[in-house]
């Protein structure tokens, strides 16, 4: 049987976005393996799962030098036909072992984080080291034409393919008739950082609360370890204090996204495509993101939802206002064409045939 390994520098991540790839390259009999650190979300990995200790977010080389000596020792041990590498570290080590085990490789570009928008001498290596890693990957997935052309700014790929993100399961985020709620309801689902725009969402919050009675839900697991993770005294602070409602985590958010009336990412992170918006979209519910890499791809600013400018509180409550004084059979019509746009563009099933077509492409069936 041959030997498939998808590594990540979470299990969360593994379980959260690529469990129908994992599925599906069971299902053709292959064996399925993940490399990723523990976390609360590996025991509810059902694949052979070995644990791989990786700071993600620390800079200091002779922790990552230690860190990459361990992937190579792992991948030698385990011997895979192919590996599968999701997220920054995970695709510039997971590749550069590979390569030197002349090992099969596979890089997906989900968003470049705030690596990419730094102008410093930190920043400048880490870029470099980027572009050097991925050039010695077999083939490359990217999410966005931004993300493609930062890449291929000096140097050409022959082997690449652009991806509609990580695609949305469409049996599972089904749209269901509902209607608008008494008090309009604006939902933000994600990670809690900085960078995706949720002190603007809080402003935006306050500002709109003035003149109308409508509520701010915040959804997502605090990434306290991550440098531009929300403190969650904040977030408590935020919820005591009536601005918004903070309602935890979870790990089936379709309640959450269908008692919502419009769900919002003000992000000006580094994005793939966001899942949120993809998985709100796929049920039905207007949006409003702002003009930014991986975000504009999901939203036709006035068919489907609004677009705002990054970082620009006024903008955004100009829309958020404009949306909650919609009327229900426009919001309806904004929410078919949410769906519309998902179905068209963004079914799971073509990043799935893509990968499976690529995997049989390097290490033929499993046989």
């Amino acid at each position: 049987m041959k030997k498939i390994v998808l590594f990540a520098n979470t299990s969360w991540y593994i379980y959260n976005f690529r469990m129908s790839l994992m599925k599906e390259l069971s299902k053709l009999d292959y064996k399925v393996i993940v490399i990723a650190p523990k976390d609360e979300y590996s025991d509810m990995i059902p694949y052979e799962y070995h644990q791989i200790k990786m700071n993600n977010h620390g800079l200091n080389p002779f922790q990552d030098a230690l860190t990459f000596i361990k992937i190579y020792k792992l991948f030698s041990k385990l011997k895979p036909d192919l590996i599968l590498n999701y997220t920054i570290k995970s695709n510039i080590y997971g590749v550069i072992a590979a390569s030197k085990l002349r090992i099969s490789s596979v890089v997906n570009i989900a968003g470049l984080g705030t690596t990419f928008r730094k102008n410093s001498i930190t920043s400048f290596f880490i870029r470099e080291f980027y572009r050097y890693a991925v050039h010695k990957a077999d083939f490359i997935f990217f999410q966005n034409n931004e993300d493609l052309k930062i890449f291929t700014l000096n140097q050409k790929f022959k082997n690449f393919k652009l991806l509609p993100g990580s695609g949305v399961d469409l049996d599972k985020f089904t749209t269901k008739t509902k209607e608008k709620n008494e008090k309009f309801t604006f939902l933000l689902l994600g990670r809690l950082l900085k960078e995706k725009g949720i002190y603007e969402f809080v402003e935006s919050a306050k500002e709109v609360k003035k003149k109308y009675k409508a509520k701010f839900q915040l959804l997502g697991f605090v990434d306290s370890k991550n440098p531009i993770g929300i403190k969650k005294s904040e977030i408590d602070s935020w919820h005591k204090n009536g601005i918004i409602e903070y309602i935890g985590f979870t790990n089936d958010v379709r309640g959450f996204i269908l008692n919502s009336d419009c769900v919002v990412l003000p992000s000006y992170y580094g994005e793939g495509i966001p899942k949120s918006l993809l998985e709100a979209a796929s049920m039905g519910i207007p949006l409003i993101t702002t003009d930014h890499t991986g975000c504009r791809e999901v939203v036709e600013d006035g068919v489907n939802g609004f677009i705002c400018e990054p970082r620009n509180v006024d903008d955004l409550t100009k829309k958020m206002i404009k949306m909650l004084n919609l009327k229900e059979k426009e919001l309806k019509k904004m929410g078919f064409k949410s769906r519309e746009k998902v179905v068209k563009d963004f079914d799971e099933k073509i990043v799935l045939d893509a990968y499976k077509e690529l995997v049989q492409k390097f290490i033929g069936t499993s046989e």
